[in-house]
């Protein structure tokens, strides 16, 4: 592990207006574990790709050129996310 507090990736279900969570949140599996993501994972976008979901999120510090985007994959929605080789 690369960081003393990783962060992680969470999914909840939202009311329709998407101002309040309307269930509990489950953990997505995914968390900043590879070096090249060092302190954090940030910014996810979710995409259904056919049988998979694939899972788009930046990492590392935001100001150099380090800063980099990743993704991982899952057969179902709520995971267990994998990254991606």
């Amino acid at each position: 592990n690369c960081c003393a507090l990783p962060t992680r990736m969470w999914i909840a279900p939202l009311s329709e207006d998407g101002l309040a969570v309307t269930g509990e949140p489950v953990d997505l599996g995914l968390r900043n574990d590879e070096p090249w993501e060092a302190a954090l994972i940030e910014a996810p976008t979710l995409l259904h790709d056919g049988d998979r979901y694939v899972l788009l999120y930046s990492a590392n510090a935001y100001d150099p050129d380090r800063y980099a985007v990743g993704y991982a994959t899952s057969e179902t929605l709520t995971g267990p996310y994998a990254d991606a080789p």
